[in-house]
């Protein structure tokens, strides 16, 4: 497969970045004495020189296994130069790795604990912003899809080898032949084995087996930034490169299923590399937020980090037209406002979560004190399964709303990470004030909003849960309908609800995002009022 794609993928070798190499790669270095063992070099490249390298997609685990993680850091960087690595030493993992890359006939792998040194703020600020020409310029991504940590491995337990006795041309049963033969896939799969995670262009996960990769936010960008990858799954390798995926038992080069699933890697493909329109660009950019914010993260400040490479990929200049799409902002683009606001949270609303969290859905919160803005998507936290579903494009006709102002400032060296103030994003339309109702109490509370001189009342799709904002005095401070779009056959709008925080520059009030709500056009057109909304 590597062979026929390097030969005659002509995509594949477009999408080489060919910008540069890592900082680091881990040079392999046989044992030229049996006495000896295999040892990996940690090798600073030379920007002038062209490494053929692998890079490893794998998960650290737990916490604790995350801890026995082999790293490199500040104390040891000389000593893993000079000295090298016994791979021995390493997780079973990195050494499947390890050997799979000189197999191939590769000297280098770039490992994300290794070749990063862990613990200094400073490297990882470089080094973290380079995922993009990492993944996107190795010669193949090797992604350990089952495993849960290192200790698992790249190769799972295949369905054991049967001896049979042939008696070919032979009289004598003893003096037939004995093979060893496999069942093929096809015929000992499990009958909910499916291939959805490949072929879908959504990229949400939705096979039944236990992939642990593919529940992890770093591994997602990693994925999708690789021009080849192969997954090591439960029951079979997958091929995945920017012309085709392929499988063991065949399923994903059977032409009709390719005709109705093109496959996820080659939705991808056409929206970053052929010359689609702005409008298709969103739409894959739509399965994105529903694919990424479905997964866990161990750091949630990370989480605009971790998908930064994939907008850089977008963002690529398409030539003298450019992409069309705008300024990046923190998950949305400027070319999808004002419906890009319309996003809306999955809460899950599980009652042992919430139990577990002081009645909190812990994979639905905000955290305090960073500078993503609630009008992101990327502010919610998301993961455990239960993430953000972009705009319904369908049912959204008419825009009411006009974006006037976005203010920010984005770091230098990563205009596509955090920004370093608060962005505000100031938007024109009318505005009703309307008072949140708790509707159904008990173990999964529902809430609601209306204004005070109707009896009618909306439901609330809130982003996080509203206990989080009603344990301050929220309602006091003001809580507004700002209308956006009208609903498709609906005397309804979309209104995104918002609540008054403290003021910004030049004591301008300001207000944070709390969800959304369908309301009545009628009680704008009687109690509303046009105004500027700033919101952060």
């Amino acid at each position: 497969m590597i062979q026929n794609c390097v030969l005659h993928h002509q995509t594949c070798k477009s999408s080489d970045p060919g910008t540069r190499s890592p900082t680091r790669l881990l040079r392999i270095v046989a044992a030229t004495d049996p006495m000896q063992e295999q040892r990996v070099y940690l090798t600073t490249t030379c920007t002038a020189e062209n490494y053929l390298y692998t890079a490893l997609s794998h998960c650290w685990g737990s916490p604790e296994e995350a801890k026995k993680m082999p790293k490199t850091t500040r104390a040891n960087l000389v000593r893993q130069q000079r000295e090298g690595i016994p791979v021995s030493y390493l997780t079973r993992t990195f050494q499947d790795a390890i050997n799979l890359t000189a197999q191939l006939g590769l000297q280098y792998i770039w490992i994300d604990s290794l070749c990063i040194i862990q613990g200094d703020a400073a490297d990882w600020a470089t080094e973290s912003v380079t995922m993009a020409s990492v993944y996107g310029g190795a010669h193949l991504v090797i992604a350990a899809t089952c495993g849960k940590d290192g200790n698992d491995g790249l190769y799972p337990p295949r369905n054991p080898l049967r001896h049979i006795n042939l008696n070919v041309g032979e009289h004598e049963p003893s003096k037939g032949s004995s093979v060893s033969v496999r069942l093929s896939i096809k015929s000992f799969r499990p009958g909910d084995w499916n291939h959805q995670a490949w072929q879908f262009g959504t990229w949400t996960p939705s096979s039944d087996f236990e992939l642990p990769l593919h529940k992890r936010a770093w591994t997602f960008q990693e994925r999708l930034l690789a021009k080849r990858i192969v997954h090591f799954s439960p029951l079979e390798m997958i091929w995945e490169c920017w012309t085709e995926s392929s499988c063991e038992c065949g399923e994903l080069q059977n032409e009709a299923n390719r005709r109705v699933y093109p496959g996820a890697k080659s939705k991808h493909r056409e929206a970053i590399l052929d010359n689609c329109g702005v409008e298709e660009r969103l739409k894959a950019w739509d399965g994105v937020i529903a694919g990424y914010s479905v997964r866990d993260i161990t750091y949630y400040q990370d989480r605009v980090q971790a998908i930064a490479g994939i907008a850089l990929q977008f963002d690529m200049d398409k030539g003298s037209v450019g992409t069309g799409l705008g300024r990046y902002l923190w998950g949305t683009w400027e070319a999808d406002l004002p419906m890009g606001l319309l996003w809306y949270s999955l809460l899950i609303n599980s009652r042992e979560s919430r139990k577990n969290n002081n009645n909190r859905d812990p994979h639905h919160r905000r955290l305090r004190g960073w500078t993503v803005p609630t009008w992101s998507w990327l502010s919610v936290q998301g993961g455990g399964g239960g993430g953000v579903s972009p705009a319904d494009r369908e049912g959204i006709e008419t825009p009411l709303a006009s974006i006037v102002d976005v203010s920010y400032q984005v770091s230098s060296e990563n205009p596509y990470g955090a920004p370093v103030d608060i962005p505000t994003l100031t938007v024109r339309g009318m505005t009703v004030h309307v008072e949140i109702l708790q509707d159904e109490a008990g173990d999964d509370p529902k809430y609601s909003v209306k204004h005070a001189s109707v009896e009618e009342s909306s439901h609330l799709e809130s982003d996080v849960s509203v206990l989080d904002v009603l344990d301050e005095p929220q309602q006091e401070r003001g809580v507004k309908a700002l209308r956006m779009t009208t609903r498709e056959e609906s005397d309804s709008l979309n209104c995104l609800i918002v609540y008054q925080v403290d003021g910004g520059a030049n004591n301008r009030s300001q207000y944070e995002r709390l969800g959304l709500a369908s309301i009545a056009d009628e009680i704008f057109e009687k109690f509303g009022r046009e105004e500027d909304v700033v919101l952060a």
